[in-house]
């Protein structure tokens, strides 16, 4: 049986793990690389093949720069949400911030 929820308060919350890295350029397949500790190649033969999603859409494109706040989903691997870039290094290097969901 259901019942209604008075206070938003009551919902259970996500657990939510920083991860922090640089990357050379905001694309998709270095935030995902970044994320779950993998190579950007093997991402690639993931979003070619469609199990990529940002925000509940099918992402085909490696070359596709997420905004600020958006949930990037890998099936067979996780979810996590792109927190945006904190820095910039002496080489050029750009540091992000991922919220990967445990």
């Amino acid at each position: 049986m259901a019942s209604k929820i008075e206070d938003p308060g009551d919902l259970p919350r996500p657990e939510l793990k920083p991860v922090s890295g640089t990357c050379a350029s905001v694309r998709l397949d270095s935030l995902i690389a970044l994320a779950f500790g993998t190579s950007r190649s093997s991402i690639v033969h993931c979003i070619e093949e469609g199990l990529v999603f940002v925000n509940g859409k099918l992402i085909t494109s490696n070359g596709y720069e997420p905004k600020e706040g958006d949930i990037i989903s890998v099936r067979k691997k996780g979810r996590f949400i792109y927190d945006g870039v904190s820095r910039q290094t002496k080489k050029g290097r750009l540091g992000v911030r991922i919220l990967l969901y445990i």
